[in-house]
């Protein structure tokens, strides 16, 4: 669900696994389409992901159209026996009505979130309680290469940023490449 740059990887990637990705976008063109049908994903309708997903992998933004886009409704069209993974936004899920699928449906087999409605120091998610569902704690751009790559994109865009002030004000500032050191390691966090 999102066939964005996120999505359109998990795709991919799924694919690589030997799954047949299907995914939709808000706004589907012919050529949005073609480039999905390039990266091995099938444009389809968001009725027709969520009623042949085996596996519903949610990659959009949290918006007032995507609040809780996922719920009741949507668990009572899934597949029976599917899994449901959210690694997009806390709140594009309805974490209640999950709930109540997972504990009384007989749709949606099982969860993985690394996101959720209310997420901090101590918010415990019910959905905790139960074995069927994989909680994380939003972490996933956490690892070294994410962070890695955060810093490559801020340095690019100070970069810019003065290049573009130098060119329109008379500025002594001359920005000159800035290289970062592959084996750069982010500070250990304290607990």
């Amino acid at each position: 669900m999102g066939a964005g740059n996120i999505g359109a990887r998990t795709g991919q990637l799924g694919a690589a696994l030997g799954m047949k990705p299907m995914g939709c976008v808000q706004a589907s063109t012919p050529a949005i389409a073609a480039e999905l049908r390039k990266k091995h994903i099938q444009p389809a309708t968001f009725e027709e992901v969520v009623t042949n997903a085996d596996f519903l992998s949610i990659h959009v933004p949290l918006s007032d159209s995507t609040r809780n886009m996922i719920n009741a409704n949507t668990f009572a069209m899934m597949k029976r026996g599917s899994y449901l993974i959210n690694l997009a936004r806390g709140g594009v899920v309805d974490e209640k009505a999950l709930y109540q699928e997972l504990t009384k449906g007989k749709r949606v087999r099982g969860a993985a979130m690394d996101v959720h409605e209310r997420e901090g120091h101590g918010k415990i998610s019910p959905l905790a309680e139960l074995p069927n569902v994989l909680l994380t704690p939003h972490i996933g751009a956490m690892t070294v290469e994410t962070q890695q790559d955060i810093g490559r994109r801020a340095v690019a865009m100070i970069e810019e940023f003065a290049l573009t002030r130098s060119k329109h004000k008379a500025s002594s500032l001359q920005p000159g490449p800035v290289q970062i050191d592959p084996g750069f390691q982010p500070p250990a966090m304290a607990d």
